[in-house]
Parts: structure tokens; C-alpha cells; sequence
């Protein structure tokens, strides 16, 4: 699977060659081996790195900030609000891959739909608002 590395002004990428051990409970992480095809300009030897293991790609996905969903206790599923007809509705969605900070919506939303991106809990279904579009 491919990595990408970041960490004190290092940015590489990898790939995984060998998980070293089962979960460690307490802190839900998994010892992982990264081969790098080109040893990184700076040594990472005990250096902090944040690494983003890629383990699946959906071209042409729908995507959402993370801050638009409201709270679901379904896997896989959510809600947004969705701007239409000068009113914030509430709208139930399948979810996709995640990163973390955007969510792949898979059912229930079509491109051009307007989300609430930010403050979506504080409206009750039907509130009227004004939609605004921000950056793509």
C-alpha cells in the first residue's frame, strides 16, 4: 500500500511492507514497516512523522468537508444540511473513503447540492437561510 511521510520539513512517499504487530488497544495503532524508494534529505531515525496510509481510491468522488456531517450512529451513514429553496434541510447520506478533513458521499447528494459546511448542528430542519457559495 502506498504512504505518504510528512514530518519536520520532510514529505516523501512510500510503501508498507509489513504490519509488525496486531492493534495495540489503548492507543488504537498498528506498528507499520515503510520502504522508501530514496532515503529522505534528512534522517527519520525516532524523528515524529505523520504518515497517511492510502489504502483505497475512488476517482471523481463526491466529496464534503468532515464539518458538514452531523452526528450518525450508523456506520457508513450521515447527515447533512443542505441548502434548498432558502432553507437549511436536513438530508440523510451514504458515506464513502475519508480522509481527515473531507468525507466521500456516495448516496444522497448530487454535485452542485450547497452544504452547510460549518455550524450545521445549531439549525433545525427547515430553518430558513441564505446560501452563500464559498471556494470549490
Amino acid at each position: 500500500m502506498p504512504v505518504e511521510i510528512r514530518g519536520d520539513g520532510v514529505r516523501q512517499t512510500g510503501r508498507v511492507v509489513a504490519l509488525l504487530a496486531a492493534l495495540s488497544p489503548p492507543a488504537l495503532t498498528v506498528p507499520v514497516r515503510v520502504s522508501l524508494p530514496v532515503p529522505p534529505a534528512r534522517p527519520l531515525l525516532h524523528a515524529p512523522v505523520r504518515c497517511r496510509i492510502i489504502t483505497a481510491r475512488h476517482r471523481h468522488a463526491l466529496l464534503v468537508p468532515r464539518s458538514a456531517l452531523l452526528a450518525s450512529s450508523a456506520a457508513a451513514r450521515g447527515t447533512v444540511m443542505v441548502a434548498a429553496g432558502g432553507a437549511a434541510v436536513r438530508t440523510a447520506v451514504r458515506l464513502g473513503l475519508e480522509t481527515d478533513t473531507e468525507v466521500e458521499v456516495r448516496r444522497g447528494l448530487a454535485e452542485g447540492d450547497l452544504v452547510v459546511a460549518e455550524g450545521g448542528y445549531g439549525l433545525p430542519d427547515r430553518a430558513p437561510i441564505e446560501a452563500v457559495r464559498g471556494a470549490p
